[in-house]
């Protein structure tokens, strides 16, 4: 989004990185030329400090030649540990340089020497919400400044796609209240919470349904947590009520379908996406108040919001929720709004240009 916000500034992005992907070949798509650094380390690959700095001196000199070469102006890292390489070198070779904070759990920023490394080497600090930044400054030193936010803008073309008869998929009656869960496999994204509450909310509200979307993506650990899930639903007695509809590429038709849409996480998330997805398509929300759940449901105006792991507050909102269809037009209403003013991709370009002026001394 970055590098296609950067091309509709009228500049000229290049993309580093360690090995093709999915990434190298949307870059060639949208004409953006790629260098492949294969010393690079892979930050998802990689995880341990000394592998990140281990080929520091080569792929410091490396990316100083290709600064040279490309003559470019500001070095944008989109993450901590790739700044340790691409930082330095713009440094080295006088340019300005931005760092991309996208996780709000374990980032370098809590280790001195990597912390002041990354300080040093940065000339901005971007993250994708005001939860991220409160969680830096509570790290070394108060963490990097300058810091500004960068809210994960969204194409409204995303959302143009038609609904899907999910009534029909899973078997229930036209006037039945659908709760929807969106998320990957993983006992971070408290499925369990959601089940837990919607268990309450069946014994007063029997037409009801909970669809489950999401896949284990072949992970061990989460085909472990599917399993305990699918368990937690057969011990609730719920297999006729209780969905799980598996990977799916249709997610945002199938928020089109939910009457709620429920996000539980148990650990703080920077900014949960599929929350942008749902108040975008219409979806009133609800969830735990954590990370930067908060930002995209607003609590009392797009949804409302319960304290994290309160299973028993969550059941109440789902109950105030099913019960009031008008309550939930008007968080629709709120919601869709609250996507125009934060959440889309213009308000991102609007970001990312003035990311460009503060570093460049015009601001």
């Amino acid at each position: 989004m970055v590098m296609r916000a950067s091309t509709e500034l009228g500049h000229t992005p290049f993309l580093l990185v360690p090995r093709k992907g999915w990434l190298t070949k949307k870059a060639v798509e949208s004409g953006i030329e790629v260098h492949i650094l294969p010393a690079l380390p892979d930050v998802i690959r990689v995880r341990r400090a000394w592998e990140q700095f281990l080929p520091l001196p080569l792929t410091v000199a490396w990316i100083c030649a290709l600064i040279r070469h490309l003559r470019a102006d500001v070095v944008y890292s989109n993450t901590p540990r790739a700044a340790y390489h691409a930082g330095i070198a713009a440094r080295i070779m006088g340019s300005r340089t931005i760092t991309h904070v996208h996780d709000v759990l374990n980032t370098p920023y809590r280790h001195v020497r990597r912390a002041h490394l990354l300080y040093r080497s940065s000339d901005l600090t971007l993250v994708p919400s005001q939860a991220v930044a409160q969680h830096l400054s509570r790290t070394i030193d108060g963490g990097p400044q300058p810091i500004q936010v960068l809210y994960n803008g969204r194409s409204s073309e995303e959302y143009l796609t038609p609904s899907v008869d999910l009534r029909a998929q899973i078997g229930a009656s036209g006037d039945a209240f659908v709760v929807g869960n969106v998320s990957v496999m993983n006992e971070m994204k408290g499925q369990d919470h959601t089940i837990r509450a919607f268990a309450k909310l069946h014994r007063k509200h029997p037409n009801c349904r909970l669809v489950i979307v999401g896949g284990s993506q072949g992970m061990p650990e989460q085909n472990a947590w599917e399993a305990k899930l699918h368990e937690l639903v057969r011990t609730l007695n719920l297999t006729h009520v209780v969905h799980f509809l598996g990977w799916r590429e249709d997610v945002v038709a199938l928020m089109r379908s939910f009457d709620l849409f429920v996000h539980s996480p148990v650990q703080t998330e920077a900014l949960p996406t599929l929350c942008v997805h749902a108040i975008a398509v219409g979806c009133p929300s609800i969830g735990y108040d954590i990370g930067g759940v908060g930002e995209v449901i607003l609590h009392g105006e797009c949804g409302e919001l319960a304290s994290a792991g309160d299973v028993d507050a969550l059941a109440a909102i789902m109950e105030r929720m099913a019960s009031n269809p008008e309550l939930r037009r008007t968080y629709a209403a709120n919601g869709l709004r609250h996507f125009s003013e934060r959440f889309t991709y213009a308000g991102l370009v609007t970001s990312v240009k003035q990311a460009f002026a503060k570093i460049s001394g015009d601001i």
